[in-house]
């Protein structure tokens, strides 16, 4: 008995198992492909045309339709990072942040999960996204199309949690290629690649080499089985703190002894996966997890799906289905319309036998050719009309072009676009670019869980790669990416790190979407930029700190002059206004004495004029009746006189 024969025995039970379920949806997946890469017909159909002397002509409008859900998913595609769960330490997720964004960027991440949108989402129902650490520990991206991969019947979520195995299957693959995905097993890989292989193959394979050159390729196969195993939980009596504990049980003993009032231990069952490779259908390896996150390393990234139906050639289905049937109608008017076109150009005629001198003439009628008829013959006496005729076909029916534009119409409600998401408008009317807007957005309305799909797919792969991350790198290899000190967990190596891993990745981390750009440098900047378009006091030195620039020490400190410059006008200017607001200060204060002291001579003549009425009073009391009066009528004279005067003056002016 061999040392795999179990293994064996169980990646063909799960392979044939989980093939015989998916081929229908597999089968249809192929024709979703065929009708967006190539053509609607069948073959019954091609040689039914060609029967007729039909061109077999291809119009595809599926195309139109899927690039332009892809190409806004494209033109509208944000990044990934890392943001702070409650509570948490931001500095950790920056640099989680930092880590992530140049390998998605540099990597093809962004590329390679639009690519699985738009051929899996899409078209075919569904794809798989695989980050990977590779020989020289760091981590890549690859995309699982749908002819390369099965999964458990029997799974319902997403994030495949529930998902009891994943098999992956590449066919013709190089023999040095698998040779790097395992190394030291070199010298089996060689010997099983000569051999025949076994029965797993899955339909519509992309490899066409089979046998041409035996031994420099092989069928490689990875089976990814979800399980459990008995691990022991160290927990915090105080703070409630739990996490899995890999080490020792010696050095776990110690622990506990040293610290009873703080320390527990109890045994539990964890979840994680194991990793098995075959070539040929026979295995070379199995082990744990190689990627150390005990979870699958596949995203699943699909279209519409249905788990509680009960077909599977309907219940994992892309954009393309629903497209299938009227595209192949609309395809068959275009070519019996055209067919009837084509009919009428190149119409024939009809002569009497004996009617023609030369008989091949018939065919060189046309523009600018005569033809000779025999004066005496057969029907001659016929008129010539009679004797040699055009033969004339049908029009094509005005309703035919009307029906052709209403089912081109249909695709586009089926495929729940409209003609303003294509940058056109089927009213023909002016309209401004913000009511466009609207109407484009209406219409991605009834796409909108293709977006929320692949939304869900981003975060879930954020959190496989913040898990991989922290079970793979190094303090020193972070440092050397992010050019910084690491912080928290990200400091400590990685046996310690990997006790706190999972607690840190599952409460702390929440994978976000961003704006993508190139560097965390260049996000920072822009965030910044938001901020002070929203009002917020920014410091200048911290946006020139951030400021994302070719020969950035220059402009730095061109732009840092500038600031300096602006800064000594302001203060001259602030310095400048001083002075002003105390010349201002000091001509107030004169006013104001000046105003006191009128006020106080005022005061004076009053005081002057009281004594004045005081004397006068004491004159009158001296003097006789008549005197007084004398005095009051002159006093009256005086002042009607006054009023007189004051009048005319008004008048004249």
């Amino acid at each position: 008995m061999g040392k795999y024969d179990d293994k064996e025995k169980d990646f063909q039970s799960a392979f044939n198992d989980s093939y015989d379920q998916w081929f229908p949806q597999m089968s249809e997946a192929h024709k979703d492909m065929k009708y967006y890469l190539d053509t609607p017909w069948t073959a019954e159909d091609r040689a039914y045309m060609r029967k007729q002397n039909r061109e077999v002509l291809n119009f595809n409008i599926t195309w139109r339709i899927i690039k332009m859900i892809t190409g806004y998913e494209r033109r509208n595609r944000l990044s990934l990072k890392i943001g702070p769960s409650e509570g948490s330490d931001d500095m950790v997720t920056s640099q989680l942040t930092g880590l992530i964004m140049p390998m998605m960027e540099n990597n093809s991440g962004y590329e390679i999960t639009s690519d699985a949108f738009e051929f899996g989402a899409c078209v075919t129902g569904a794809n798989l996204s695989e980050p990977y650490i590779d020989r020289h520990g760091n981590i890549q991206f690859d995309r699982k199309p749908y002819n390369k991969f099965l999964l458990d019947p029997g799974f319902t979520r997403r994030d495949l949690m529930d998902c009891g195995f994943i098999i992956i299957h590449e066919e013709g693959m190089l023999t040095e290629d698998v040779k790097t995905l395992l190394p030291g097993k070199g010298g089996r890989i060689t010997e099983l690649a000569k051999q025949e292989g076994g029965n797993e193959v899955l339909p519509f394979s992309a490899y066409r080499g089979r046998g041409k050159d035996e031994g420099k390729r092989c069928n490689y196969s990875e089976f990814w089985e979800r399980t459990n195993k008995k691990v022991h939980i160290l927990a915090n009596r105080k703070g409630g703190m739990q996490f899995y504990w890999d080490g020792k049980d010696g050095k776990l003993k110690e622990l506990l002894q040293r610290f009873p009032m703080q320390l527990v231990s109890y045994e539990d069952y964890k979840e994680t996966v194991t990793f098995s490779a075959y070539v040929n259908g026979r295995c070379v390896h199995s082990g744990p997890d190689p990627n150390k996150i005990d979870d699958y390393p596949h995203v699943l990234i699909a279209g519409f799906w249905v788990p509680e139906y009960d077909d599977f050639a309907v219940k994992l289905q892309g954009n393309v289905r629903r497209l299938r049937d009227p595209q192949r109608e609309v395809s068959k008017r275009i070519s019996k319309i055209l067919d009837i076109i084509d009919s009428q150009v190149a119409t024939g005629r009809v002569a009497i036998e004996g009617t023609l001198v030369n008989k091949d003439d018939i065919h060189a009628s046309g523009q600018g050719k005569g033809v000779w008829l025999k004066a005496m013959g057969p029907g001659s006496e016929r008129p010539i009309s009679d004797r040699f005729q055009e033969m004339r076909m049908g029009d094509v029916p005005a309703g035919l072009f009307q029906l052709n534009h209403d089912l081109q119409k249909l695709i586009n409600d089926i495929g729940c676009v409209n003609d303003s998401m294509f940058g056109t408008d089927e009213l023909k009317q002016q309209m401004s670019g913000y009511l466009m807007k609207l109407r484009q957005g209406a219409g991605l309305v009834a796409l909108q869980d293709l977006f929320d799909n692949l939304r869900f797919s981003k975060k879930q792969l954020g959190f496989k790669l913040v898990k991989m991350i922290l079970a793979n790198y190094s303090p020193q290899k972070i440092q050397r990416i992010i050019n910084q000190q690491p912080a928290g967990i990200l400091g400590m190596e990685v046996k310690e790190r990997k006790l706190l891993a999972d607690e840190v990745a599952k409460y702390d981390c929440t994978p976000q979407e961003g704006i993508l750009t190139e560097t965390q440098r260049q996000m920072f900047y822009t965030e910044l930029l938001n901020l002070l378009k929203a009002g917020f006091s920014i410091p200048e030195e911290v946006i020139l700190e951030a400021f994302p620039t070719q020969f950035p020490e220059k402009i730095k400190q061109a732009l840092i002059q500038a600031s300096k410059q602006k800064q000594q006008m302001m203060a001259q200017q602030m310095q400048e206004k001083q002075i002003l607001d105390k010349l201002r200060g000091a001509k107030i204060a004169a006013d104001v004495g000046r105003a006191e002291e009128r006020h106080a001579n005022v005061e004076e003549h009053h005081a002057d004029a009281a004594l004045a009425r005081v004397k006068l009073a004491k004159e009158l009391e001296n003097m006789d009746t008549d005197r007084v009066m004398q005095l009051l009528k002159m006093a009256a004279d005086f002042e009607i006189a006054s009023q007189k005067n004051r009048k005319e003056a008004i008048t004249r002016r």
